[in-house]
Order: C-alpha cells, then sequence, then structure tokens
C-alpha cells in the first residue's frame, strides 16, 4: 500500500469517521448474518452457526480494529484517543489537574525567565554579520593603591577584577593609533554611551544614546530599517547634525520608521535630523543599555552648551567634562581613557597575533604621552577580548551569580517534577483495579502507562 494512498486513506477517515464507522458496523452484521445462513443451511443449530461465523471472523471488535488501523495512521489515532482520554480525565479531576499544572507553572516559568535573561546576556551572539571576527581592545593595570589619572574616564567603565583593573575605554589618539594599524584589522571603530539626553527641550522625557564612529554600522555590516544610517562623512565637527534611531524609540515616537525619515528631534536644544532607522534585530553592543538614538562621535562638542557639567574626581578638571557632550580637548588628549574601541579582524589574524603586535607600539605611546611620571610604574597592558556577544559588563560582573541562580532554578524545577511524580504515583495506586480490569479487557502496557 503506498504513502499516498494511505495519506488519501487517512484525511478520508478523519473528514467522515462516523460514516464509515456505521458503514462497517453494517458490512460486518451483513458478513455475520450471511455465514450464518450459510451454517445454518449446512445443517447447524441458528447459535452455534453465528457463533461459527464470529469465531471465522475473528471478532468484531478486533475486525473494527483491523480496518482501523488500515485506514489510519495508528500512532497518531492512538495519540488523538489518549488526547481525549486525558482531557476528559483532567475536567473530572479537576484539583489533580490544579496542582500539577501550578508545579510545572512554577518550574517551567522560572527557568524559563531566567534562561532568556542568560542567553541574552551570556550566550547570544551580536545580531550583525560575522559576530567572530568581532574584538574589543581592552586594558588591564595593577590595582594602583590610590587613583590613577589614566584610569578615570568620568564614567564607571573601570572595574575591578581581582587584583587588578580592567576597561575597554581608550583615548581618541589611541584609537586612531590602532585605525592605523590596517594589517590587523578591517575596520577600527569605537563607541561612547550618553544618558539623560532631553527630548524636544523643557521638562519633558529624557533618552540615551550612543555615540558613534562613521564607521560603526558599516563595520558591523548592519543595514537600515528605512532612510539610511551614518557614513564616515556624518562623523565630522563641521557636519550637519544628524541622527539615527532606534526601531523601537523610531516606531513609538513617529508611528512607523519610514515617517521619522527626514524628521527633527531636538536633544537638548540641539536640532538633530533624522536620516534613518536601525534594524529591530539590532539594538545594543552592551546588554547593560539600550539606546535610543545613534549620534556621530564628533558631534559631541554640539551638546556641550546645553548639557549639564561634570567636574572629575580629584576636584576641577581641565576637561570639565559634559555627561551628554565632549569637548574637543577630548578628542586630542592622550589621557583621557573615554572611548569604546572595538575592531573586524582581517581573515587569518587571531586575538593573540593582535595583542603581541599592538602592545609593544601602545607601551610606547603611553610612556610618551604620561604627564604623571608616577603611574609609569603601573601602565595599562592591552588585550584583545572576543566581541561576539557584545560587551561583557553584565558578564564579567554577574556570570557567576547567574549560574547559581540558574542552577537554584534548576532544583526548582527538579522539585516540582518530583512532586508531579509523587501525585502521579499516589493516583495510579488507587486506580489498581481500573488498570487490572484493562489489561484482563485486552489494554497494553503501553496505552495503560500513557493513560495513567
Amino acid at each position: 500500500m503506498t504513502f499516498l494512498y494511505r495519506l488519501r486513506a487517512f484525511v478520508r477517515w478523519l473528514v467522515r469517521r462516523d460514516e464509515i464507522e456505521r458503514a462497517l458496523d453494517s458490512d460486518l452484521e451483513d458478513y455475520v448474518a450471511r455465514s450464518t445462513e450459510a451454517k445454518i443451511r449446512d445443517g447447524m443449530a441458528p447459535a452455534a452457526a453465528r457463533r461459527a461465523a464470529l469465531i471465522e471472523l475473528g471478532g468484531v471488535e478486533q475486525a473494527k480494529t483491523r480496518v482501523r488501523e488500515t485506514l489510519s495512521f495508528q500512532p497518531l489515532d492512538s495519540l488523538v484517543r489518549d488526547t481525549r482520554y486525558a482531557f476528559r480525565t483532567m475536567r473530572r479531576q479537576k484539583t489533580f489537574t490544579a496542582l500539577a499544572v501550578l508545579c510545572l507553572a512554577l518550574g517551567i516559568g522560572a527557568n524559563t525567565t531566567i534562561f532568556s535573561f542568560m542567553d541574552s546576556v551570556l550566550f547570544r551572539a551580536l545580531p550583525v554579520d560575522r559576530p567572530a571576527e568581532l574584538v574589543i581592545l581592552q586594558w588591564t593595570a595593577n590595582r594602583p593603591t590610590e587613583s590613577v589619572p589614566w584610569a578615570m574616564p568620568g564614567r564607571g567603565d573601570v572595574v575591578a577584577v581581582e587584583s587588578r583593573l580592567r576597561s575597554d575605554n581608550w583615548s581618541y589618539p589611541v584609537l586612531e593609533l590602532f585605525e592605523g594599524r590596517r594589517e590587523l584589522f578591517t575596520e577600527v571603530f569605537g563607541s561612547q554611551p550618553v544618558s539623560q539626553l532631553r527630548i524636544d527641550g523643557g521638562d519633558g522625557p529624557t533618552g540615551d544614546g550612543l555615540y558613534v564612529t562613521g564607521n560603526f554600522f558599516r563595520s558591523l555590516g548592519v543595514g537600515a530599517r528605512a532612510g539610511r544610517l551614518l557614513a564616515e562623512d556624518d562623523d565630522r565637527f563641521e557636519a550637519p547634525p544628524v541622527v539615527v534611531l532606534s526601531s523601537v524609540f523610531g516606531v513609538a515616537r513617529y508611528g512607523s520608521a519610514e515617517a521619522a525619515v527626514g524628521q527633527t528631534i531636538r536633544l537638548n536644544d540641539v536640532a538633530f535630523t533624522v536620516i534613518g532607522v536601525a534594524p529591530p534585530a539590532f539594538f545594543r553592543l552592551d546588554p547593560e543599555r539600550r539606546p535610543s538614538f545613534y549620534l556621530p562621535m564628533r558631534s559631541g562638542p554640539l551638546l556641550v552648551a546645553a548639557g549639564p557639567r561634570l567636574t572629575l574626581p580629584g576636584g576641577p578638571s581641565r576637561f570639565a567634562a559634559a555627561l551628554v557632550g565632549s569637548t574637543l580637548e577630548m578628542y586630542q588628549d592622550p589621557e583621557f581613557y573615554w572611548v569604546s574601541a572595538w575592531a573586524r579582524l582581517r581573515p587569518g589574524v587571531s586575538r593573540e597575533q593582535v595583542q603581541a603586535a599592538l602592545r609593544s607600539p601602545f607601551e610606547r605611546f603611553f610612556a610618551d604621552n604620561l604627564r604623571n611620571q608616577a603611574s609609569l610604574p603601573n601602565p595599562p597592558r592591552l588585550e584583545a577580548a572576543s566581541g561576539t556577544a557584545g560587551r561583557d559588563g553584565m558578564r564579567r560582573n554577574y556570570g557567576e551569580t547567574l549560574f547559581v541562580l540558574f542552577a537554584m532554578v534548576v532544583v526548582i524545577l527538579t522539585v516540582a517534577c518530583a512532586s508531579i511524580a509523587s501525585l502521579l504515583l499516589e493516583r495510579a495506586t488507587a486506580r489498581r483495579r481500573e488498570m487490572a480490569v484493562r489489561m484482563s479487557l485486552g489494554a497494553g502496557r503501553l496505552s495503560v502507562i500513557r493513560n495513567c
């Protein structure tokens, strides 16, 4: 019997099942009656003739079962019947059903929530082109007994890891130093978070953004949802102020990504033209931040006049750094570490080769431009970390805690499964008599187990 014939028979069985069952009953009864009449003509008593006809048929219900197996896919048909029986059982035993569903909901819900968070922080690769080629350029240094001037970028991105400091913040001249190493990288790009930008002035809502270099989106291989994304010509001090919106912010504010293109939005009283909207899948490089705006790196000085200012720790600073902007001096000073540096490796180049090739030039650059010679015995050491999953601040700070939390949730799921197993065992014990009757009537072990 061909697969196509069986599939056609199964569809007919599903659509016209009641009609087929009635026709089957009629055909079997007719067969038994004709066989009985033939045996009576041969001299058998009516009762004995009917019994012999049934034995010859092999039993009415058994014959029906053989026909059903021929007309239907038996595993699927059994699944449908078992599912119907399960729903009838749950409807009759509401308390048991509620307890089982509650136990499973607690275990599965907690596991799903925690694992989804862990996936976004610890496991998922960036939604960009060839994320395995990305590296984050970092520096590490011995933890100083006092604050080191070059390790104070004015933002909390210098973290302590055991006995060392670590950060991916660099001065802008160092970023330009990395850009010159074309034998190692196909692209070098930078970013800098910016917080609490006032939208359209006044006392309205604020939004977070990200300063990015002109080749940021091109380096990541990200296309625009609408309009266009930032390019090198937009990342100039004299360039007109433009901005790219995130997909969530653009749709929420303007109704659609297409409607946002060409609009003017005021950020800290500076008018920016919306030139494009980023795609929905691309939402961040840092799990800790979700920017609503992508601004050219060199547009920072435009926002300084309107933005609140911050004096760096240790008293008045020569930078007078802004929370929402930057001064021209920040792009020139080799000791002010504030730009996160990313790169895309050339084919065949490893992270170890990058570290070996860049450490000596960076150490010479650091020593030549260090104003405070007291920091010279504790220079930063360059490292190239994997950028596949983005910046790993949360992974670095909370990775062990998340794994411990996930282990606890797995224990909760195990307890929930054990509780349901105990409930099923108790119910099966109470139904021993029913199981014995069903097996005596011909039910198979697998069928009994499925319907427990």
